[in-house]
């Protein structure tokens, strides 16, 4: 361990190197290395992490095998579980939850419903403030995410025993308390000849809409998959 610690640089060096070559194949041995580095380095890692996420993310959009796609959804869920999570920087999570909403768009439905249970894990594990940060977040860039973005608050309200997970109330709250801060109150007319004409809906208000009824489905009822 202590050479690990003293010669961590260099061997993230050599993995990037060997990624840059690495075929289909290859990809899993060297994913799993990484996942291995960020359980024994920890926040060791945290000048790296900017550049390991893009890479990863980098990745998602392509057509990979299952197996290799599997790999890449265990790294990112073990980068953002050693790196992420621990650190106290809510920069770092908004700078994290932009590239994953970038990369998310460019992804068939499969990957991106994968890729929503990852970052599930994330919302489950955050402290409340910063879950808080992430959901308004979430709610706020809804543009060409909004299948995955409905996908990511169903994860993070499944249990295991197939019911809502304790953590739902906390998830779901937010969500609408953003909803309802941003939606437009229906006007009122004394006009005799008729209610007034409503404004068009945004496409954010539609979004936080569709986003929040996935949010009523859950608190209503339990789940079944």
């Amino acid at each position: 361990m202590p050479l690990l610690l003293h010669n961590w640089r260099d061997i993230m060096q050599h993995w990037q190197a060997a990624l840059d070559f690495a075929d289909s194949e290859a990809l899993p041995s060297l994913l799993d290395l990484l996942q291995k580095l960020a359980h024994d380095l920890r926040t060791t890692l945290s000048p790296l992490y900017p550049s390991l996420l893009h890479t990863l993310l980098s990745y998602l959009p392509r057509p990979l095998p299952a197996s290799v796609l599997t790999s890449l959804l265990a790294t990112l869920a073990s980068l953002f579980r050693y790196l992420l999570i621990p650190s106290i920087h809510l920069d770092l999570l908004h700078q994290t939850w932009f590239s994953f909403h970038a990369a998310l768009p460019k992804c068939n439905h499969e990957v991106q419903r994968a890729a929503a249970e990852v970052w599930a894990s994330v919302l489950r594990r955050l402290r409340t403030k910063a879950r808080d940060r992430v959901l308004a977040l979430m709610a706020a860039e809804l543009d060409g995410v909004e299948d995955a973005s409905a996908w990511i608050l169903i994860f993070a309200c499944k249990s295991v025993s197939q019911t809502l997970h304790t953590t739902s109330p906390s998830i779901i709250v937010p969500i609408f308390d953003h909803y309802l801060s941003s939606a437009t109150p229906p006007s009122t007319s004394s006009n005799p000849e008729g209610p007034a004409l409503q404004p068009p809906q945004t496409n954010a208000y539609c979004s936080h809409t569709s986003l929040c009824r996935s949010g009523t489905v859950l608190a209503d009822r339990r789940l079944s998959w």
